[in-house]
């Protein structure tokens, strides 16, 4: 039976391991901005889908009618919203051709709703290179003119960005920076973009620029149609197809305010976590308990020790060390990103919210009660392993 010494130098070790990961992704995670200007840049539709917007479509149409670029289109198709998303868009087309609007068609039983939108902004845009992209995001005027150079530079089928994600209210500041940390802290970036395994990637949803040939030999979005991570499983299907996905840091060009209030965090990530890790219960709950271990137990430690409760000094010493490592971890990430790092004390609630909408994903889902934006989301197969 293993000790619990034993366990926590077993944990110690891990976050070493994520620690090199993390500084060593400091060099290999790019960033937009650092690459050569091609020769020719290609024609660009850049794909927006708007369902119940009003608050956010006109700073994303506006950043993105701004685009430094010398030949795109945008279209933006609305997915049957019942607030000022249309109103909002006919206004700004009247004064700029360049923006199309589409009006989406009813919603198949078979399709979930953002995934028939994109595929309808798919079949209708005429350019060489497909930019999907959220009417939450916020584009600087010259990212799509640096994320062509990098696809170019990268020969990439698909390059996807990890925007910077906006955080205002105190729920968002504790919660949203896990997303970024866990990108550049956990995924070996260089070796992600190495080897061919589909399981070794990670997709934004937020900014998926295809090369119009690769999103067409995958399937496009009629592939995933009924898979609410869809981004993962169209970054998936690029490497299955051996075609090449490269993951860039989009945070200085991107940015994205996806929730304003927990119940909106708590909705959105519960609709598609337990879909992020393939709907297997066992591995699921493992991985979760695993994290949760990783980061809580060493805090735990030292409250049990500071309510009186017996603590071993060598199991102190243990935690106070993994404690310090995952500050060290976590100030990495928090720096690079830009988020105050004041918020690293509340990495203990940060884990443990995280843990709980997890577990709810995981529930809603067996369940088939995810839902999104008034829709009820298709139940995906569920296996225990």
């Amino acid at each position: 039976m293993i000790s619990s010494s034993m366990l926590q130098i077993t944990m110690i070790l891990i976050l070493l391991v994520l620690l090199i990961i993390s500084l060593t992704n400091l060099r290999n995670f790019r960033k937009l901005g650092n690459y050569p200007s091609p020769d020719h840049y290609p024609f660009v539709s850049i794909l927006v889908p708007a369902r119940n917007e009003e608050g956010k479509i006109s700073s994303c149409i506006n950043s993105l009618l701004a685009q430094n670029y010398p030949d795109f289109e945008i279209i933006v198709l609305l997915d049957h919203s019942k607030d000022r998303t249309e109103n909002i868009l006919q206004e700004i087309a009247a004064k700029n051709k360049r923006l199309r609007i589409l009006t989406g068609k009813p919603l198949p039983s078979v399709w979930l709703g953002k995934h028939w939108a994109c595929h309808q902004l798919a079949q209708a845009a005429k350019g060489e290179l497909l930019l999907f992209t959220d009417a939450d995001t916020v584009h600087k005027p010259d990212s799509l003119r640096e994320s062509v150079a990098a696809m170019i530079a990268e020969n990439a089928d698909l390059l996807t960005a990890l925007p910077k994600e906006k955080v205002s209210s105190l729920s968002e500041k504790i919660i949203l920076p896990l997303m970024p940390f866990g990108v550049s802290s956990i995924l070996p970036i260089k070796i992600a973009h190495s080897v061919k395994s589909p399981l070794l990637s990670i997709t934004i949803g937020q900014f998926m620029l295809f090369k119009r040939k690769a999103y067409e030999k995958i399937g496009g979005y009629s592939a995933v149609r009924d898979n609410i991570a869809d981004d993962m499983a169209m970054g998936r299907r690029i490497k299955a197809n051996g075609l090449r996905l490269f993951l860039v840091d989009g945070s200085e060009y991107i940015s994205c305010h996806m929730y304003d209030t927990y119940s909106q965090i708590s909705e959105g990530f519960s609709k598609n976590l337990f879909s992020v890790f393939g709907c297997k219960i066992i591995p699921y709950i493992l991985i979760w308990v695993f994290i949760a271990l990783i980061f809580l137990n060493p805090l735990s430690n030292l409250i049990l020790k500071i309510a009186g409760i017996y603590v071993s000094g060598e199991s102190i010493k243990l935690s106070i060390a993994a404690i310090f490592l995952t500050i060290l971890l976590f100030g990495n990430a928090y720096k690079r990103f830009n988020y105050p790092l004041i918020y690293i004390l509340f990495y203990p609630i940060c884990v443990s919210l995280w843990f709980i909408m997890a577990m709810n994903s995981m529930i809603l889902t067996i369940l088939g009660k995810t839902t999104w934006k008034g829709r009820r989301l298709i139940k995906p197969v569920v296996r225990w392993f």
